[in-house]
């Protein structure tokens, strides 16, 4: 007797926007967070932004793993382009 094979799907990569969203995206959040007048001020703003994204991704049941991995991307481009224009903000 043959036995039926099941089918497993792979779990397919979500990609919550196109690559080009994801860079405007990520353009008006530095630009906004260099409008801020302190560090802590615009590391607040991206935290609150970080927080809508991780709830919004949750509700599209992506996993925290991965909500997690996009949203270091996220800060990490963010935070390239706001000290690229702020270069004393990035030093200690």
């Amino acid at each position: 007797m043959k036995q039926r094979r099941t089918k497993r799907a792979n779990s397919a990569q979500i990609f919550a926007f196109p690559s080009s969203r994801h860079c405007r995206i990520v353009a008006f959040i530095a630009a906004e967070m260099r409008k801020k007048s302190s560090l802590d001020e615009a590391e607040g703003y991206l935290i609150g932004h970080l927080d809508m994204e991780w709830s919004r991704l949750a509700d599209l049941g992506i996993t925290d793993t991965e909500i997690e991995l996009h949203c270091r991307a996220f800060a990490k481009a963010a935070w390239q382009i706001v000290f690229k224009d702020h270069p004393t903000w990035g030093a200690a």
